[in-house]
């Protein structure tokens, strides 16, 4: 898990010509944006989207199932889409894309929630300010309707939190007071009752009322957290043991914590939850390599949730065996499937060739698909509707630096074994 703080200013391409913003223009039309009264001292603005001011995104057939389409809308100055910020959620069988767009102006950072059946906007925050003080901080993880604005000055960082609907013209609920993070925060988190942050150490703050006014920290195992999924009554952490091993933990919103799984030999590099089911990927190898997510095997597990606890487990499909290959953190699950990204070296540093990994959970079969030609690289699995697999996609070797992304790809399940490239 990287560390993801304001703004992902490591994550994100910085801007380095920031403009002022102008008299007028999209990003300071007062008939969209109204401001959000907070008091931990950035400028945060949310957009009304009825009826909907930002453009529509394209989509383009990319083959037989496939559908792809910019991941930057041309608004204003709009340079980026940041990938560690950015990810999907499926809600009652909608699936919805929330994407940071940073801007050149000001410079602006919004968060727009845009429901995929219709491309409607579904809610817009906005930030406004340096980036080396004012953002939305911790990574996204599978936390798509969570943002978490930031102001970072020393000594601690204040922190302040908003709900995004799933309907348009429903209100941002926003956390009525501002709290401060006890550590580094790597990725927010958000499930039926509470939401919060994961912290480098591999401390979990809790959030369990709209006015909490300081997160409550659980008594964890407190090792190296790998990934984390939320949904229903349940938090999920993957964490990695030294000795080899791991646990998936699971956390309540009263901070209750209990064992969801154990494992001796094999580390849980990935976690994702539909709120029916649990499901994990574990890796073996040599433990030092794992910490630092170079893996021999890969296997994929799942579970049915039963209250705050997980039902008989059923273990396999093998998913990658080739040396030193990865696991992307970005496992979806969605009822009968689950996709993550599988990630092999090249001899260009910080730049591997990724493919994508289907798994039907019905009958443990495994799809196993390249990136699209023409130097593109799948880098995330945003998430899975009961219809398609979402993807973040770079260009390849040149892709963004820093987690931007280029395109969404859109991968129709139906055509798994008849993809037109």
């Amino acid at each position: 898990m990287r560390d993801a703080g304001p703004d992902a200013r490591r994550d994100a391409t910085p801007i380095t010509d920031a403009e002022p913003l102008v008299d007028g223009g999209f990003l300071s039309d007062p008939a969209i944006w109204t401001p959000v009264a907070n008091d931990f001292g950035c400028p945060l603005f949310e957009a009304r989207v009825v009826p909907d001011p930002f453009p529509a995104r394209v989509w383009t057939s990319c083959g037989t199932g496939c559908r792809v389409g910019p991941a930057l809308l041309p608004i204003d100055t709009a340079v980026y889409v940041d990938g560690v910020h950015s990810t999907g959620i499926v809600v009652g069988g909608e699936a919805y894309l929330s994407l940071l767009t940073g801007y050149r102006a000001a410079p602006v950072r919004v968060q727009q929630l845009t429901r995929l059946s219709d491309g409607v906007t579904v809610a817009a925050p906005a930030i406004r300010g340096s980036p080396n003080v004012c953002g939305f901080g911790a990574g996204v993880n599978d936390a798509a309707l969570l943002v978490a604005p930031v102001a970072a000055r020393d000594p601690e960082s204040s922190w302040t939190f908003g709900k995004l609907p799933t309907e348009p013209g429903k209100p941002i609920a926003w956390h009525g007071v501002t709290v401060t993070a006890p550590a580094i925060p790597l990725d927010r988190f958000s499930f039926e009752n509470a939401y919060g942050l994961i912290f480098a150490a591999g401390q979990v703050g809790l959030l369990d009322s709209p006015n909490a006014p300081a997160f409550v920290v659980p008594k964890t195992l407190g090792t190296q957290v790998f990934d984390t999924a939320a949904r229903g009554a349940l938090l999920a952490v993957a964490r990695f043991s030294t000795d080899g091993g791991g646990i998936i933990e699971g956390i309540t919103a009263d901070a209750a914590v209990n064992t969801l799984a154990e494992m001796t030999d094999e580390t849980p590099v990935a976690v994702a939850m539909d709120g029916q089911r649990v499901a994990w990927i574990t890796a073996t190898g040599p433990v030092g390599d794992r910490s630092y997510g170079s893996y021999a095997t890969t296997k994929f597990h799942s579970a049915p949730v039963v209250g705050t606890k997980l039902g008989a487990v059923e273990h396999g499909p093998l998913l990658k065996s080739a040396p030193s290959s990865s696991i992307n953190r970005s496992l979806a699950l969605n009822g009968d499937y689950a996709a993550a990204i599988a990630c092999s070296p090249t001899t260009v540093v910080d730049d591997p060739i990724c493919q994508l990994q289907v798994v039907q959970l019905s009958t443990k079969k495994v799809w196993t698909i390249g990136s699209r030609p023409g130097g593109n690289n799948f880098v995330a699995v945003m998430a899975v509707s009961p219809t398609e697999v979402v993807l973040a996609e770079v260009d390849h070797p040149t892709h963004p630096p820093f987690g931007n992304i280029d395109r969404i790809v859109r991968v129709d399940i139906a055509s798994l074994d008849s993809l037109g490239w």
